[in-house]
């Protein structure tokens, strides 16, 4: 399974699929999370019906995603609470 992993993040990376999941994203956070395969980490987390189906979006949305996390655990769902102007 492991081998089999292994060879579809090569053939996403050569193919350009791992650059194009990336597409849009600030540099910052390409710099950080870059290395990731996000395309193959959601196609994983779909695949084993993960609970949180958008989570591999972390790695394309960096620190804003993470703060409104903390703000829907601490608030409920009342988005209207959050400001992102006032974390970076």
């Amino acid at each position: 399974m492991i081998s089999q992993l292994e060879k579809a993040n090569l053939a996403m990376r050569m193919s350009g699929v791992c650059d194009a999941w990336f597409a849009g994203c600030d540099e910052v956070t390409v710099g950080v999370a870059g290395v990731v395969n996000g395309h193959l980490f959601h196609q994983l987390v779909v695949a084993t019906g993960h609970r949180d189906p958008n989570c591999a979006e972390l790695f394309r949305e960096g620190l804003h995603t993470c703060v409104s996390l903390a703000n829907v655990s601490t608030h409920g769902c009342d988005r209207s609470r959050f400001d992102r102007r006032s974390y970076g």
